[in-house]
């Protein structure tokens, strides 16, 4: 039996850096570090490696808008750090 990893992403909001973000649905609520294009491009490199690469990612869009980079540069400033994802697959929602 062959097995296939997901990766999903979603609501990227055109953070290209890490930053703090609330966990609401966790007891106390607490500010975590959340995002940041090469730290999640990070992720999908070390669990491509683990699975010799049986890997499907996806991003569920919400990705290229939402921070003063990605605003001014139409989504441009993302884009190279998005191709490092190597996705498989992208659905948009406020993207248009």
């Amino acid at each position: 039996m062959a097995t296939i990893t997901l990766l999903q992403l979603n609501d990227v909001h055109g953070y290209v850096d890490p930053h703090p973000e609330l966990f609401e649905l966790t007891p106390g609520a607490p500010f975590r570090t959340a995002g940041g294009i090469a730290r999640i491009a990070s992720v999908f490199r070390d669990v491509r490696r683990e699975t010799a690469g049986a890997v499907i990612g996806l991003d569920n869009g919400d990705t290229f808008h939402g921070t003063m980079p990605a605003v001014h540069t139409r989504g441009m400033a993302l884009t190279a750090g998005m191709s490092e994802l190597a996705l498989d697959a992208m659905t948009v929602h406020w993207e248009f």
